[in-house]
């Protein structure tokens, strides 16, 4: 189960901005403007996990796309993933 963020207006972010980056370590934080969610910080660590992943989205979605110009019909994700040096993340 994902953690629900953090929610801190960016006043405090300028204020405190030690309390605010120790919040990272339970998940992203939500900073708010005139209470209006404006951004999200991220633990640096999660940031990469999370590019790499999409990165690796991009590759099965790129091999899919080329399959189907062929004419071929699709494989299944973990024989694309596979082929790709890949593994499937777990659910």
């Amino acid at each position: 189960m994902v953690p629900v963020p953090e929610i801190v207006p960016i006043s405090d972010l300028r204020i405190r901005q030690g309390v605010v980056l120790s919040l990272l370590e339970k998940g992203p934080v939500i900073l708010t403007q005139h209470s209006r969610a404006r951004a999200v910080l991220l633990d640096i660590e999660e940031w990469r996990r999370i590019m790499e992943e999409l990165e690796d989205l991009e590759d099965a979605l790129t091999a899919l796309q080329v399959r189907a110009t062929d004419r071929e019909p699709p494989a299944p994700l973990e024989e694309v993933l596979a082929e790709l040096g890949l593994s499937p993340k777990p659910a």
